[in-house]
């Protein structure tokens, strides 16, 4: 690849994912996967305080089904610009642009050019991927922390005792990957087996 194109690449590709996700913006109706209606409907029981329930049934349920981690992402902006679901979907439109960040950083190291802007521009302009991106479903939130995850335990020697303060962050970082997703128990199973094969447990 031209020196040109691959010092610009990353910001190309991140545009090229966002004009896409952006045509595809009102593509899906609110409430037609369901699962993006729960979201926002506990997202808005706690900003207004009422806890984890779902507040739209006659008698308000507590919520047992829907892991707490995404709707706490949303609560914020429910709270600050109630009903106005365009920046709920604009949030994890978000979080996907920032992954796409994180898969680059991260395999940066593993692959060279051209392999590593193939395999970006294979993840970054998929149709699936950038559909649930402009959409209020936890699938942006969950991969973002998931490769957030993956990214600080990278960059950081997390089995070095020296360095407990990093080795906290990327706890909390795996642990709310699984409040995002309760499939995130899977990272917490992996980082425990890699400790263990790193004889630092």
């Amino acid at each position: 690849m031209p020196k040109f194109l691959s010092k610009y690449f990353l910001p190309i590709i991140i545009c090229a994912s966002a004009i896409l996700a952006v045509l595809r913006f009102d593509s899906v109706q609110i409430g037609t996967s369901y699962d993006d209606a729960h979201y926002i409907i506990l997202a808005e029981s706690l900003a207004s305080g009422q806890g984890y329930q779902l507040i739209n049934f006659p008698n308000p349920q507590l919520e047992r089904a829907f892991p707490v981690g995404f709707p706490i992402l949303l609560t914020p902006l429910t709270f600050l610009f109630p009903s106005n679901y365009a920046l709920l979907k604009l949030l994890s439109l978000v979080l996907w642009l920032a992954s796409i960040v994180l898969i680059y950083k991260l395999f940066s190291k593993k692959l060279s050019s051209p392999h590593l802007e193939i395999l970006v521009t294979l993840v970054a302009l998929n149709p699936l991927l950038i559909g649930t991106s402009v959409t209020v479903m936890s699938e942006s939130a969950y991969l973002f922390f998931s490769l957030l995850a993956l990214w600080v335990g990278h960059v950081f020697n997390v089995t070095d005792k020296k360095v407990n303060y990093q080795f906290a962050l990327l706890v909390i970082i795996i642990f709310y990957t699984f409040l995002i997703r309760t499939i995130g128990v899977s990272l917490f199973i992996s980082f425990i087996i890699y400790l263990l094969l790193s004889k630092n447990f």
